[in-house]
Protein backbone atom coordinates (compact mmCIF):
# COMPACT_ATOMS: atom_id res chain seq x y z
CA UNK A 1 0.00 0.00 0.00
CA UNK A 2 1.47 3.49 -0.89
CA UNK A 3 1.91 6.27 1.69
CA UNK A 4 -0.21 9.28 0.64
CA UNK A 5 1.80 12.36 1.14
CA UNK A 6 0.44 15.93 1.47
CA UNK A 7 1.68 18.91 -0.56
CA UNK A 8 3.39 21.68 2.09
CA UNK A 9 1.84 24.61 3.01
CA UNK A 10 3.87 27.00 1.44
CA UNK A 11 3.64 25.02 -1.90
CA UNK A 12 -0.39 25.09 -1.87
CA UNK A 13 -0.20 29.01 -0.59
CA UNK A 14 2.11 29.72 -4.07
CA UNK A 15 -0.19 27.22 -6.37
CA UNK A 16 -3.08 29.86 -5.02
CA UNK A 17 -1.23 32.75 -5.59
CA UNK A 18 -0.59 32.04 -9.10
CA UNK A 19 -3.76 31.57 -10.07
CA UNK A 20 -4.78 34.54 -8.48
CA UNK A 21 -2.33 36.77 -10.10
CA UNK A 22 -3.88 36.98 -13.97
CA UNK A 23 -7.41 37.96 -11.90
CA UNK A 24 -5.58 40.70 -10.33
CA UNK A 25 -3.61 42.25 -13.27
CA UNK A 26 -7.04 43.16 -15.35
CA UNK A 27 -7.35 46.28 -15.57
CA UNK A 28 -10.56 48.49 -15.17
CA UNK A 29 -11.71 51.71 -15.73
CA UNK A 30 -14.34 54.28 -15.84
CA UNK A 31 -15.15 56.32 -19.22
CA UNK A 32 -16.61 59.61 -18.33
CA UNK A 33 -17.83 62.06 -20.79
CA UNK A 34 -20.39 65.52 -20.87
CA UNK A 35 -22.92 66.84 -22.90
CA UNK A 36 -22.82 69.30 -25.40
CA UNK A 37 -24.72 71.68 -27.60
CA UNK A 38 -24.28 72.58 -30.95
CA UNK A 39 -26.41 74.84 -33.51
CA UNK A 40 -27.00 73.62 -36.87
CA UNK A 41 -23.94 74.27 -39.79
CA UNK A 42 -21.83 73.84 -36.78
CA UNK A 43 -19.07 71.56 -35.52
CA UNK A 44 -18.99 69.22 -32.49
CA UNK A 45 -16.39 67.48 -30.20
CA UNK A 46 -17.72 65.01 -28.28
CA UNK A 47 -15.05 63.43 -25.88
CA UNK A 48 -14.47 60.55 -23.60
CA UNK A 49 -12.13 59.68 -20.92
CA UNK A 50 -10.74 56.77 -19.37
CA UNK A 51 -10.52 56.96 -15.28
CA UNK A 52 -7.92 56.31 -14.39
CA UNK A 53 -5.95 57.79 -17.36
CA UNK A 54 -4.47 54.52 -18.78
CA UNK A 55 -2.92 54.08 -22.57
CA UNK A 56 -5.99 53.26 -24.76
CA UNK A 57 -3.57 52.77 -28.31
CA UNK A 58 -4.52 48.78 -27.93
CA UNK A 59 -8.02 48.86 -26.96
CA UNK A 60 -10.74 48.96 -29.59
CA UNK A 61 -12.98 52.29 -29.46
CA UNK A 62 -16.56 52.42 -31.04
CA UNK A 63 -18.83 55.70 -31.15
CA UNK A 64 -22.50 54.93 -32.22
CA UNK A 65 -25.62 57.01 -32.04
CA UNK A 66 -29.43 56.81 -31.21
CA UNK A 67 -31.54 53.84 -30.21
CA UNK A 68 -30.79 51.95 -33.03
CA UNK A 69 -26.87 52.10 -32.39
CA UNK A 70 -25.72 53.65 -35.72
CA UNK A 71 -22.35 53.45 -36.04
CA UNK A 72 -20.84 56.67 -36.46
CA UNK A 73 -16.87 55.99 -35.77
CA UNK A 74 -14.63 52.42 -34.99
CA UNK A 75 -11.26 52.60 -33.96
CA UNK A 76 -9.57 48.86 -33.90
CA UNK A 77 -7.31 47.87 -31.55
CA UNK A 78 -4.81 47.83 -34.08
CA UNK A 79 -4.81 51.64 -34.81
CA UNK A 80 -7.12 51.33 -38.02
CA UNK A 81 -9.96 53.83 -38.29
CA UNK A 82 -13.76 53.02 -39.78
CA UNK A 83 -16.31 55.98 -39.97
CA UNK A 84 -19.78 55.04 -40.36
CA UNK A 85 -21.55 55.06 -44.09
CA UNK A 86 -23.96 57.63 -42.71
CA UNK A 87 -20.86 59.81 -41.42
CA UNK A 88 -18.00 59.50 -43.77
CA UNK A 89 -16.54 62.67 -44.70
CA UNK A 90 -18.35 64.52 -41.89
CA UNK A 91 -16.47 62.80 -38.75
CA UNK A 92 -12.65 62.78 -37.80
CA UNK A 93 -11.55 60.78 -34.47
CA UNK A 94 -8.91 62.90 -32.55
CA UNK A 95 -6.76 60.76 -30.88
CA UNK A 96 -3.64 63.28 -30.10
CA UNK A 97 -3.98 61.88 -26.15
CA UNK A 98 -5.44 58.42 -26.60
CA UNK A 99 -1.95 57.59 -24.82
CA UNK A 100 -3.74 58.94 -21.76
CA UNK A 101 -6.90 57.85 -22.48
CA UNK A 102 -8.56 60.80 -23.72
CA UNK A 103 -10.78 60.37 -27.49
CA UNK A 104 -12.59 63.10 -29.22
CA UNK A 105 -15.21 62.75 -31.98
CA UNK A 106 -15.73 65.73 -34.20
CA UNK A 107 -19.28 66.16 -36.06
CA UNK A 108 -18.76 68.55 -39.20
CA UNK A 109 -22.15 70.98 -40.28
CA UNK A 110 -24.12 69.13 -37.05
CA UNK A 111 -27.83 68.72 -38.25
CA UNK A 112 -30.95 68.43 -36.75
CA UNK A 113 -30.83 64.53 -37.58
CA UNK A 114 -27.57 64.44 -35.45
CA UNK A 115 -29.48 65.51 -32.58
CA UNK A 116 -29.50 62.73 -29.51
CA UNK A 117 -27.76 60.33 -27.22
CA UNK A 118 -24.20 58.68 -28.25
CA UNK A 119 -22.80 56.12 -26.64
CA UNK A 120 -18.72 55.64 -26.82
CA UNK A 121 -17.25 52.41 -25.85
CA UNK A 122 -13.67 51.64 -24.70
CA UNK A 123 -12.89 47.88 -25.04
CA UNK A 124 -9.20 46.00 -23.80
CA UNK A 125 -8.53 42.69 -23.91
CA UNK A 126 -9.92 41.86 -20.81
CA UNK A 127 -12.45 44.66 -19.85
CA UNK A 128 -15.18 46.90 -21.50
CA UNK A 129 -17.30 49.96 -20.38
CA UNK A 130 -18.93 53.21 -21.87
CA UNK A 131 -20.07 56.81 -21.47
CA UNK A 132 -23.29 57.98 -23.31
CA UNK A 133 -22.53 61.91 -24.21
CA UNK A 134 -25.46 63.95 -25.64
CA UNK A 135 -25.63 66.30 -28.42
CA UNK A 136 -28.00 68.92 -28.08
CA UNK A 137 -28.88 70.35 -31.66
CA UNK A 138 -30.08 73.96 -31.88
CA UNK A 139 -31.35 76.22 -34.60
CA UNK A 140 -33.02 79.39 -34.43
CA UNK A 141 -35.29 80.27 -37.00
CA UNK A 142 -36.82 82.96 -39.36
CA UNK A 143 -37.89 86.12 -38.25
CA UNK A 144 -41.89 85.93 -37.84
CA UNK A 145 -43.71 86.90 -40.86
CA UNK A 146 -47.51 88.40 -39.16
CA UNK A 147 -50.01 88.82 -42.40
CA UNK A 148 -53.93 89.31 -42.72
CA UNK A 149 -55.77 86.05 -43.33
CA UNK A 150 -59.29 87.04 -43.11
CA UNK A 151 -62.03 89.82 -42.34
CA UNK A 152 -65.25 90.06 -40.87
CA UNK A 153 -67.44 92.98 -39.83
CA UNK A 154 -65.58 94.95 -36.93
CA UNK A 155 -62.90 91.96 -36.80
CA UNK A 156 -59.70 90.95 -38.88
CA UNK A 157 -57.72 87.51 -38.56
CA UNK A 158 -54.29 87.97 -38.07
CA UNK A 159 -51.52 84.89 -38.43
CA UNK A 160 -47.82 84.52 -38.03
CA UNK A 161 -45.27 82.00 -39.32
CA UNK A 162 -41.96 81.34 -38.74
CA UNK A 163 -39.42 78.13 -40.34
CA UNK A 164 -35.84 76.60 -39.97
CA UNK A 165 -36.46 76.31 -35.78
CA UNK A 166 -35.15 72.91 -33.87
CA UNK A 167 -36.34 71.62 -31.81
CA UNK A 168 -40.10 73.08 -32.11
CA UNK A 169 -40.10 76.53 -31.02
CA UNK A 170 -43.18 78.00 -28.82
CA UNK A 171 -44.62 81.38 -30.39
CA UNK A 172 -46.39 84.00 -28.26
CA UNK A 173 -48.62 87.64 -29.00
CA UNK A 174 -47.78 90.39 -27.42
CA UNK A 175 -50.83 93.37 -27.44
CA UNK A 176 -50.27 96.93 -27.08
CA UNK A 177 -50.05 96.69 -23.25
CA UNK A 178 -47.24 94.34 -23.14
CA UNK A 179 -50.03 92.09 -22.17
CA UNK A 180 -49.58 87.87 -23.62
CA UNK A 181 -52.77 87.26 -25.42
CA UNK A 182 -54.02 84.18 -24.81
CA UNK A 183 -56.64 83.62 -27.51
CA UNK A 184 -53.80 83.07 -30.22
CA UNK A 185 -53.09 79.40 -30.75
CA UNK A 186 -50.21 78.04 -32.02
CA UNK A 187 -48.74 74.80 -33.56
CA UNK A 188 -45.38 73.54 -34.45
CA UNK A 189 -44.42 70.92 -37.34
CA UNK A 190 -41.39 69.39 -37.19
CA UNK A 191 -39.67 66.87 -40.10
CA UNK A 192 -38.36 63.75 -39.58
CA UNK A 193 -34.65 64.53 -37.90
CA UNK A 194 -35.39 68.13 -39.63
CA UNK A 195 -36.62 71.48 -38.61
CA UNK A 196 -39.92 72.98 -37.15
CA UNK A 197 -42.15 75.60 -38.36
CA UNK A 198 -44.71 77.53 -35.92
CA UNK A 199 -47.57 79.02 -36.98
CA UNK A 200 -50.93 80.79 -35.26
CA UNK A 201 -54.03 83.10 -35.97
CA UNK A 202 -56.61 84.48 -34.43
CA UNK A 203 -59.46 87.00 -34.94
CA UNK A 204 -58.96 90.57 -33.17
CA UNK A 205 -61.52 93.30 -32.94
CA UNK A 206 -61.17 96.78 -35.11
CA UNK A 207 -60.43 99.60 -33.08
CA UNK A 208 -60.33 103.33 -34.00
CA UNK A 209 -57.04 104.26 -33.15
CA UNK A 210 -54.28 101.64 -34.32
CA UNK A 211 -53.48 98.46 -32.07
CA UNK A 212 -50.10 97.30 -31.56
CA UNK A 213 -49.12 93.61 -31.86
CA UNK A 214 -46.17 91.92 -31.43
CA UNK A 215 -45.16 87.96 -32.32
CA UNK A 216 -42.80 86.45 -30.26
CA UNK A 217 -40.75 83.14 -31.19
CA UNK A 218 -38.98 81.58 -28.56
CA UNK A 219 -36.46 78.81 -28.97
CA UNK A 220 -37.59 76.11 -26.23
CA UNK A 221 -34.03 75.03 -25.24
CA UNK A 222 -32.25 78.59 -25.06
CA UNK A 223 -33.21 82.28 -24.19
CA UNK A 224 -33.40 83.29 -27.56
CA UNK A 225 -36.02 84.69 -29.45
CA UNK A 226 -37.23 86.77 -32.33
CA UNK A 227 -39.74 88.79 -32.87
CA UNK A 228 -42.01 91.31 -35.43
CA UNK A 229 -44.41 94.20 -34.94
CA UNK A 230 -47.18 95.36 -36.77
CA UNK A 231 -50.01 98.49 -36.23
CA UNK A 232 -53.63 97.21 -37.36
CA UNK A 233 -56.23 99.56 -37.87
CA UNK A 234 -59.24 99.99 -40.09
CA UNK A 235 -57.29 100.78 -42.95
CA UNK A 236 -55.45 97.14 -42.58
CA UNK A 237 -51.97 96.22 -41.29
CA UNK A 238 -48.32 98.05 -41.45
CA UNK A 239 -45.01 97.11 -40.24
CA UNK A 240 -44.73 98.35 -36.42
CA UNK A 241 -41.67 100.69 -35.41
Amino acid sequence: MSAHRSLPKAAVASAFLILLLPMAAAETFQVLTHDVTASVGSDARLSCRLSPALNAEGMQVRWTHGPSSRNVYLYRDDGSELPGRDYENRTELILDNIRSGRVALRIRNIQPKDNGLYVCDFQSKTYYNQAMPELSVTSLGSTPQIHITGLEAGRIQVGCNSTGWYPAPEMLWRNSLGKIETSFASEARCGLQSFCSVSSSSFILLESNNTALSCIVRASTSSHERESSVLISGEGIKDGE
